[in-house]
């Protein structure tokens, strides 16, 4: 974790952009939630007493806008998952997030969204990412390391290697377990699809308060599509990553400072069957606006 002194120094003067650090944070660049950004559109509670305290149980809703052109119309797609968010202190300012997705859905484009299935989902958990804030007050800033996620393959390095361009490559696998390589996509009624995929998120935002944080993301994602079961489905879409309305919001649930405690059972852990339970009034449902691709045009 190397140059936190940097970022830190940065953000005790008060820069309008912190300088990223080397190591882990290098090479963000994250616009910051609000401004415009549909990372403001949340509204589920902001209360909390005191300073942060970050660890404990959280739930996060990650939100990906893109626009897909189709017959040279643009559609915005949004990508969202929910799920579990342990926050542990690895100093005062500094911590790791160790994740456990619940859910992953997609809206729909022409009638058809993507489907994943438990497997799949469940061949991501768990999965760890580094973030630090600069203070514990409202308004400090948040940034999470640059975090890549892997689906249906393996790499030595994941943010340097090159995707798989052929179906003989060592490095994919049958991770979600069905008999396919890579993992499988169900294309709603139409199809489905074997693919992997190499995405990499960089997120920065603002501590709301003592159970909020929401942050702007930017994703970069390579798919390699290995087959499908319909040729149509091997075609892909010219699609526009669309950060500024894309987000991450963060939202304490363990009971803690004020917010709410969502283990229904008394068992002492939250699991996903509560986050499920309860999610939609944590978080705001994501909701696309294809107006928001009409200045948009296919590169």
């Amino acid at each position: 974790m190397r140059g936190w002194a940097a970022v830190f120094a940065c953000l005790a003067v008060a820069c309008s952009v912190p300088a990223p650090p080397a190591g882990r944070f290098a090479d963000q660049d994250v616009v910051v939630a609000g401004n415009g950004s549909d990372a403001t559109a949340d509204s589920g509670t902001k209360e909390g007493t005191g300073s942060l305290h970050v660890d404990g149980t959280w739930a996060f809703l990650n939100v990906t806008s893109d626009c897909e052109f189709v017959l040279g119309k643009a559609f915005e797609v949004l990508s969202y998952s929910v799920g579990l968010d342990k926050f542990q202190s690895t100093d005062g300012y500094a911590f790791k997030q160790v994740l456990t997705t619940c859910t992953m859905k997609e809206t729909p484009l022409l009638g058809q969204a993507s489907i994943y299935s438990q497997d799949m989902i469940d061949s991501l958990n768990p999965h760890t990412v580094y973030a630090l804030v600069n203070g514990h007050e409202a308004g400090a800033v948040y940034i999470q390391a640059p975090d890549p996620s892997l689906w249906g393959l393996v790499m030595k390095d994941p943010f340097t290697d090159p995707i798989p361009t052929k179906k003989t490559d060592s490095r994919i696998r049958d991770t979600d377990h069905d008999g396919h390589p890579g993992v499988t996509i169900h294309v709603g009624n139409l199809c489905d699809v074997y693919l992997v995929q190499r995405s990499v998120t960089r997120s920065k935002g603002t501590v709301e308060s003592a159970i909020s944080i929401r942050a702007s993301n930017i994703a970069h994602a390579d798919v390699f599509r290995i087959g499908a079961t319909k040729d149509i489905c091997m075609s892909q879409n010219v699609d526009v990553p669309m950060p500024a309305y894309s987000y991450l919001v963060l939202k304490r649930v363990d009971g803690h400072d004020g917010s709410p405690d969502l283990d229904d059972n008394r068992d002492g852990r939250i699991d996903c069957a509560e986050i499920m339970a309860h999610w939609q009034d944590i978080f705001t449902m994501p909701r696309k606006d294809d107006k928001h691709c009409k200045d948009i045009s296919a590169h």
